[in-house]
């Protein structure tokens, strides 16, 4: 939606062009209005304004020099010229780039909505090249940090790669400016955060210390503490910023002898995927060797780091990837390399080779979908689980059966109102009971059941919140038909975007909150003008039309009468009494 100011000294003119506007444009602009050029430049200082209609001759500041101040301080906006007879070659002479022409006052609405029509079509057009290019800058750099994460986590979590899938990666990877080829083998690491104290133990620790003699040294003691309580389960917040440092000194260290990148998997730990010309692991291990040593120059407790000892290509990955993962468990140390590999086993454990059954990829995928409400990608990921489900594996079985019910239960907890009854007709020691069910695929089947129900309640509970938004839209309208009725204020009232709001109306009603205002409007006029005392001024308004000759104009407009014939018709239908 754009913004449109009309200017024009004529009261009656301004305020028959901004209603008319407003039933005609609602829906495509907000609509404001400045009786005077510096009452224009007041309203250029607070909002943005895409259109200016204005009016050439007006006392003080003219139009002219109205808009060479615009084109001067607002590049953007573009012009459209009123004048009259007298004008018209004056207006002609004035047209610039960003005017879209000129439209004389007497030649009624259907020139003013020709050229409307023109300036809407340039501003789509304009606006659609605007986003295009922002795509590829600044708004689109902020992208990119996501959809690399999302590209290295897919490397990580797929197990069979389709050429469809393969053709798919090669173009996020291509988009998001990243120098890996699909073609050539990977080194692969993963980085381990150090364990960092949390609060609570650095003041334990801190008790333990001799007694402090003087107040100096109690003052310089305690400034060493963290001056909130923020951080007490764990350090997450503390180690999210020795990562950030870590994972910036090993990046470094490897710019311009790999190519290198990196995304977090969990709060203590992140992912290394790495490409050369010479793409030896021992190569590798010796840069991050060096990153080591900046940690420790930099004060950083080092990470301890686990390097896959072997190149791999991409359908290759999950598998390395797991084998990192076990190596973690079963290696700690404090701070250094370990080389890791199928055939170095250091232990006498097995392990089991169908790799992660959910996945934490997939469980962030299924929670945003309930958050969301789209039920298209929650079954797609939940089918794509179910297929991946080892029939043989009964832990595993059990395994995604409970994470699946334990995200829709929580989802139907903190999504759906506290009036949802899908949970009392349902059986829920059934639902959390995995041997309640006949199977692997019986218990699927009972949570799909939930899962459908989930969101068409959801689907519900948003239309029942639009059907409730538009009540309190009309409700406030009937009850200020004589004041500001702008879709700006009734945006204010109940809290949405007037853009947003005029679209969600429409969906509703199948009506402009234009067309509704106005058909209210004409029956309370209507009303009123059967009460001959009542004087056209008064009516005009009590229904919000504020002029007598604005009322007239808007009641023959919309009735195909002025409001006299229609007292006089009223009255004809009245029987004559003799008092």
């Amino acid at each position: 939606m754009y913004n449109l100011l009309i200017v024009d000294d004529e009261p009656l003119i301004l305020e028959s062009l901004y209603h008319m506007l407003v039933k005609k444009y609602g829906d495509k602009f907000l609509v404001y209005q400045a009786p005077s050029a510096d009452g224009a430049l007041e309203q250029f200082r607070n909002i943005r304004v895409d259109l200016l209609m204005t009016d050439i001759r007006m006392p003080g500041m003219d139009g002219l020099s109205l808009v060479r101040i615009v084109e001067k301080e607002w590049p953007d906006c573009l012009t459209v010229f009123l004048t009259g007879h007298s004008e018209f070659e004056y207006a002609r002479q004035a047209v610039s780039g960003r005017t879209i022409g000129y439209v004389l006052k007497l030649d009624g609405d259907r020139a003013i909505e020709k050229i409307m029509d023109k300036a809407y079509d340039r501003l789509e057009r304009e606006y659609e090249e605007k986003s295009r290019f922002l795509k590829m800058s600044a708004s689109w750099q902020e992208a990119v940090p996501l959809l690399r994460q999302d590209i290295l986590k897919q490397m990580i979590t797929t197990e069979k790669w389709t050429e469809d899938k393969k053709r798919s990666l090669s173009h996020k990877i291509q988009a998001s400016g990243m120098e890996l080829s699909l073609e050539k083998n990977f080194l692969i690491a993963i980085i381990s955060m150090p364990p960092t104290e949390t609060q609570h133990q650095v003041r334990n620790r801190t008790a333990a210390l001799p007694p402090i003699e003087t107040p100096h040294q109690a003052r310089n003691q305690t400034a060493a503490l963290p001056a909130t309580e923020e951080e007490t389960d764990g350090g997450n917040v503390w180690n999210a910023v020795a990562m950030s440092r870590i994972q910036s000194a090993i990046m470094e260290s490897l710019k311009g002898a790999f190519r290198a990148y990196s995304a977090a998997v969990s709060t203590h730990l992140f992912l290394l995927l790495a490409q050369s010309e010479d793409n030896r692991p021992l190569r590798l291990k010796g840069f991050l060797e060096i990153a080591l040593s900046m940690c420790e120059r930099m004060d950083l407790k080092p990470p301890q780091i686990y390097l896959y000892e072997e190149q791999t290509a991409l359908e290759g990955l999950t598998g390395a990837f797991s084998v990192l993962g076990r190596k973690r468990f079963e290696l700690t140390g404090e701070g250094g390399i370990i080389l890791c590999g199928l055939d170095a086993m250091l232990s006498d454990y097995t392990w089991r080779e169908e790799g992660p059954v959910m996945g934490r990829f997939n469980v962030e995928k299924l929670s945003e979908s309930l958050s969301y409400g789209n039920a298209a990608d929650f079954r797609t990921v939940m089918e794509e689980v179910k297929q991946n489900t080892p029939e043989d594996n009964p832990a595993a079985q059990i395994a995604v059966y409970t994470t699946f019910a334990s995200l829709l239960l929580q989802a139907i907890l903190n999504y759906l109102p506290k009036e949802s009854v899908l949970l009392t007709h349902r059986n829920l020691g059934q639902i959390a009971n995995y041997s309640a069910h006949r199977g692997f695929l019986d218990a699927c089947r009972c949570l799909e059941g939930l899962a459908d129900d989930y969101f068409r309640s959801r689907e519900a509970v948003h239309d029942n919140s639009d059907h409730y938004i538009v009540h309190k839209v009309n409700a406030y309208i009937m009850q200020h038909l004589a004041e500001d009725l702008s879709m700006t204020t009734i945006g204010e009232v109940v809290g949405l975007h007037p853009s947003y709001l005029s679209r969600l109306y429409k969906k509703v009603t199948n009506l402009s909150l234009g067309q509704y205002i106005t058909a209210r409007r004409l029956d309370l006029a209507r009303e009123l003008l059967a009460d001959p005392c009542l004087r056209t001024q008064n009516i005009a308004e009590r229904t919000g039309l504020n002029t007598a000759s604005y009322f007239t104009h808007f009641f023959k407009k919309n009735t195909g009468m002025t409001p006299q014939e229609y007292r006089n018709q009223l009255i004809e239908g009245i029987p004559w009494q003799n008092g």
